[in-house]
């Protein structure tokens, strides 16, 4: 009897010595920067954040680059607010232009802000492809007055709007309709009690967000096991797909932009990011997944305007980076100002 009792009191010490340890670090992590981010508003036809939320965003274990910000009342982080009719000028694309990672008065579009005549809105969100942008694109018509619109788009663009995610964020084409379908949510019981858990818990968002743990798990899951082959083989049949179907895709998204834009006289900026990776190791190639949508945007009177050629002349002139890698691989405040630039080289 007495060997179980010394082994519940035991037991009950190593808890409860995990327990205080665990809330002194919660406690410190509710202070110190680490990410804290709002909720996403899945049941909304455009995923975007819930409005008017406070945000805080910091880079790996340090926490360093810390950065305080908001969310307006249309949920994209802006420290403006839109008013629905107004005139404006749409910036849209996905986290690179959500630009959670730097000031608000840093970003391309708050740029381009203070230099055009118009109000310049954000309109981007974590995870949307080429499918989703034509999408807000549509709802940015019907919600406001666009005097231009400005797409940032990614080499993964393309390929993700094939791709069914799970995550009911993404809008998918229909290659056969050309009609945009919002993609269906699909939650583990695991993920709904990781979500709940990370809006509860400092300690879950600093180990999930600043740790990123839940992707070196998953890698080190993938590495050579069974699940690792599985999803590459999934990953072959996707890239498959996508080499077969693309240009039927890039046309029909972009033709569905055209007629858009093309009654009101409403012009289109194309901002195609350059091959950052390549650049810092010294190659000036160009990304070929652009190819097929520089070919269809200027058949469709879009303005393409590729970051290659001024990433690549920063880059060998400065030896300063571009982004924030190898932590992060979001623009820094460089690569915001050259976007912001070259856009206004070629307005119109």
């Amino acid at each position: 009897m007495s060997f179980f009792i010394s082994t519940f009191k035991a037991l009950s010490s190593f808890l409860l010595g995990v327990l205080i340890v665990f809330l002194g670090f919660e406690g410190v992590l509710r202070v110190l920067p680490s990410i804290d981010m709002p909720q996403a508003d899945f049941n909304n036809a455009i995923t975007r954040f819930y409005a008017n939320k406070e945000f805080t965003y910091s880079m790996g274990w340090q926490m360093f680059k810390p950065i305080r910000g908001r969310v307006n009342n249309y949920g994209f982080p802006s420290e403006h607010d839109y008013q629905e009719g107004q005139e404006a000028v749409l910036v849209i694309g996905d986290s690179h232009v959500e630009a959670i990672m730097i000031s608000q008065q840093k970003r391309m579009q708050d740029i381009l802000g203070a230099k055009l005549p118009y109000p310049v809105f954000t309109m981007g969100f974590s995870g949307y492809s080429l499918a989703d942008y034509i999408k807000i694109a549509e709802y940015g018509f019907e919600k406001f007055k666009p005097r231009a619109l400005v797409f940032l788009i990614l080499p993964t663009d393309l390929p993700e709007s094939f791709v069914s995610r799970g995550r009911g964020l993404h809008f998918i084409p229909d290659i056969k309709t050309g009609e945009i379908k919002k993609s269906p949510m699909i939650k583990s019981a695991g993920r709904i009690l990781l979500d709940k858990a990370t809006v509860i818990s400092a300690t879950v968002r600093y180990l999930r967000f600043n740790l990123k743990l839940q992707h070196k798990i998953k890698e080190i899951w993938q590495k050579d096991g069974e699940r690792g082959d599985s999803e590459k083989a999934k990953a072959s049949e996707n890239k498959t797909q996508v080499d077969s179907d693309k240009k039927i895709i890039v046309q029909a998204l972009f033709k569905r932009l055209a007629l858009l834009t093309q009654e009101k006289n409403v012009p289109v900026y194309i901002l195609l990011d350059g091959n950052r990776r390549l650049i810092y190791k010294g190659e000036n190639k160009n990304i070929e997944e652009f190819a097929d949508i520089k070919q269809y945007a200027a058949l469709m009177g879009f303005k393409v305007i590729d970051l290659q050629s001024p990433f690549w002349d920063y880059y060998h002139a400065t030896g300063r980076r571009l982004d924030f890698s190898p932590f992060d691989l979001h623009w820094n405040h460089d690569g915001h100002r050259i976007a912001a630039e070259e856009i206004l080289k070629n307005w119109s």
